[in-house]
């Protein structure tokens, strides 16, 4: 079978286990401002507030000299639809364009000047505005073309841009938003294919220009793979196909009698399915190489910053943006009670509320375990839609500001929080600035430290369309962070024999119904070897990666009994057909442990308003350190009900340590305190105890 070995494993655990191991520490969190003004040229008051608060990472609107969706225009600032009407979309001429990236040049060189160590602008992955019939928009600039190609060295003219959209299988426009909005009329919003020569050659222009005019680097909105079925995609999906497989593997697992045959996926399931998905994430993501590698012509280094959306529709997506960007975007809008971290209390009858707790922790977590250096920045707004949609008690202020910056320090490894232009005081922003700058130690050169990890492949939705792996893991990692109980995640990227090792108990959350040979049998020798296993659902492992239905040993083993816990060689495996144990899942992890697993004796608070996260620096060498990094979430969100946070007081800690390992000493730090707080701390056996006298939003806990 020609690439037999590849066709089975590709993007699976198994290529993890046997390519290069992504095994890269964390870094200090960042703060992050996005201002879209569009005045950023002509008023003082922005480089003012600027060097007052500065963030290492800043992006700008499409303060760009060529637009990706207009061309050259006057307009500045906002995102897609910003800057698509008169007079702020009227195009210029190429003695205008000079002027502006003199402007925009100045600019950015003033932005570093301030401090900023990174500015982008914000440019899209697909989005073209204007109309093919009567010529505006983005086709005023193309039929002109000549009159800039020269002196902007734009190359020939390309087809014209209809021949650049993104198709739908019968042939027709492939839309993301709406054709026809009043945000962008006359215009109209088309979806540009990212193979397609012509738009490769327009936004190798736009990034070339950014670079010069001193960019660090460009944002990319709408960045989601690109699932397009134009004939450029369907010859090269075919050649891929052609290359991996032979004659017999197409008819036998793909169902194509001839390669003239080989088409992409319209939906489904199976290894079609898989193969589509793997050709889109795979374009998409040479597509941001290419950008790159061409700006770094001018300017280097050139940083890429994309937006693949929310969790929930692209966590599939970040090992593989993992490949090429430094920075991801997590944007979270969508959930019932909006996207702001912190406490909800909504309104019911009278002085009635139902109180919830917000937090993004899995968010930071899965792009913190694949270990790549990758960061994350979550944006989050109020609920976009439903009944309430313009909440008031939705929406973010000052203090519950303060909760989302915490959050970013506790669980991202490396991230931010995006702190958009609508705050004022960003006096919280600049303290955690600071409060990292001094205490980098607490947060570079780590990995994550727990006895209990759960698996998320989140690469299962290659396979078969839906957020089925995605919602039993958020499940698991709801109890677990309500519980206090630290856990790390196994991603598809990390996956190694070796790696089970650091783990006591780990939970395969239900959903998890595609997995390679050697992901099912390092399961079971971990096992054997001593492994504490709870498998959910009735589909562990019911196909291999080639899409069959096949019995294999190791999956056998793991899954022969369900409903109780089974002995397996010197470990446990407990096997619930469910997706989750009768007990839950803090309880059947205690079951198998044979101990208490959180590290937070209750108290009298709510334990939903607590989560930690643990990391470990320098285990097994003779200085290690553990940080313990607690938030409490029990700050109202609100836009004019501005209150303190609930506070949380004596708050009994218990951690259990590496072998070896002895506490030489236990120091809160707390970005609004004066001073670190050394803390009394008793050491019996491996179990460490401290007690924290209170938590206002956040302590980052070092063990020494």
């Amino acid at each position: 079978m020609r690439g037999l070995l590849v066709s089975l494993t590709l993007c699976t655990a198994a290529v993890a286990m046997a390519q290069v191991s992504y095994d890269r520490p964390t870094l200090a969190p960042m703060t992050y401002i996005r201002d879209y003004s569009d005045d950023h040229l002509t008023s003082p008051e922005f480089l003012d507030y600027i060097r007052g608060n500065t963030p290492e990472l800043l992006v700008v609107g499409k303060d760009l000299v060529l637009h990706h969706s207009l061309g050259p225009v006057i307009g500045i600032g906002g995102e897609n639809v910003a800057c698509t009407r008169p007079p702020h979309g009227v195009r210029i001429s190429s003695e205008e364009m000079v002027a502006k990236q003199q402007q925009l040049t100045t600019m950015v060189s003033a932005l570093h000047e301030a401090g900023v160590e990174i500015v982008m602008p914000y440019i899209c992955t697909k989005t073209i505005f204007g109309r093919h019939d009567t010529r505006i928009g983005f086709w005023e600039f193309y039929d002109h073309w000549d009159e800039y190609a020269d002196d902007w060295d734009l190359g020939p003219k390309p087809p014209d841009p209809m021949e650049w959209m993104r198709r739908n299988a019968d042939g027709s426009l492939q839309l993301t938003y709406p054709y026809e909005d009043p945000r962008y009329e006359p215009n109209r919003r088309y979806a540009a294919c990212v193979n397609q020569p012509g738009w490769r050659q327009h936004m190798r222009n736009v990034v070339r220009l950014i670079a010069a005019c001193g960019y660090d680097g460009c944002y990319l909105d709408n960045n989601a793979r690109n699932m397009c079925q134009c004939d450029v995609c369907q010859a090269a999906f075919r050649e891929r196909m052609e290359q991996k497989y032979t004659a017999a593997e197409l008819r036998e697992l793909l169902g194509f009698e001839s390669p003239a045959d080989i088409r992409l996926a319209t939906g489904g399931s199976g290894l079609l399915w898989y193969e589509s998905c793997r050709f889109w994430v795979d374009s998409n993501v040479e597509f941001l190489t290419m950008l790159r590698d061409h700006a770094q012509e001018t300017r280097a280094p050139f940083y890429m910053f994309p937006n693949p959306g929310s969790w929930w529709g692209s966590a599939q997506e970040i090992q593989d943006v993992a490949r090429i960007a430094s920075f991801i975007q997590s944007e979270e809008n969508g959930r019932e009670y909006g996207g702001h971290s912190g406490m909800v209390e909504v309104p019911l009858i009278g002085d009635l509320v139902f109180r919830e707790y917000n937090d993004n922790a899995l968010k930071y977590k899965t792009t913190q375990a694949t270990r790549s250096g990758l960061r994350v920045t979550m944006t989050t707004r109020p609920y976009l839609f439903g009944e309430h949609s313009r909440a008031e008690f939705l929406r973010m202020n000052l203090q519950s500001l303060r909760v989302n910056l915490a959050e970013a320090c506790a669980f991202g490894g490396g991230g931010a929080k995006n702190t958009q232009d609508e705050w004022d005081d960003r006096g919280h922003l600049a303290r955690y600035r600071g409060f990292v700058a001094e205490h980098a130690d607490l947060y570079e050169g780590y990995d994550c430290y727990a006895q209990v990890a759960v698996v998320f492949f989140a690469q299962q939705y290659f396979y078969q369309r839906g957020h089925d792996v995605k919602r039993t893991t958020d499940t698991v990692a709801t109890e677990l962070l309500t519980a206090q109980v630290p856990f790390d995640l196994i991603v598809e990227q990390t996956f190694s024999r070796d790696r089970l090792d650091r783990y006591e108990v780990i939970i395969v959350p239900a959903g998890t119904r595609y997995v390679a040979d050697e992901v099912a049998e390092a399961l079971a020798a971990w096992v054997r070897a001593g492994g504490k296993l709870i498998v959910c659902g009735d589909d562990f492992a019911r196909y291999d990666t080639l899409c069959r239905n096949v019995q294999r040993e190791a999956v056998t083993a793991l899954t022969a009994t369900p409903g109780a816990a089974k002995a397996l060689g010197e470990g446990q495996v407990l096997h619930c057909a469910s997706e989750a144990p009768a007990v839950g899942f803090v309880d059947a992890a205690e079951m198998l442990a044979g101990r208490d697993l959180s590290a937070v004796e209750p108290g009298e608070w709510d334990p939903r308003a607590l989560k930690i996260n643990c990391f470990i620096r320098g285990e097994g060498a003779a200085d290690p350190r553990i940080v313990l990094h607690a938030v409490n979430y029990g700050t109202k969100l609100h836009q004019t009900e501005v209150e303190p946070p609930e506070e949380i007081r004596d708050l009994r800690l218990s951690l259990r340590l590496p072998v070896g390992m002895r506490a030489q000493s236990v120091v809160a730090h707390d970005p609004a305190a004066d001073e670190p707080l050394a803390l009394k701390f008793a050491q019996d056996g491996r179990t460490l105890s401290f007690t924290l006298p209170r938590i206002e939003v956040y302590a980052a806990i070092a063990i020494n």
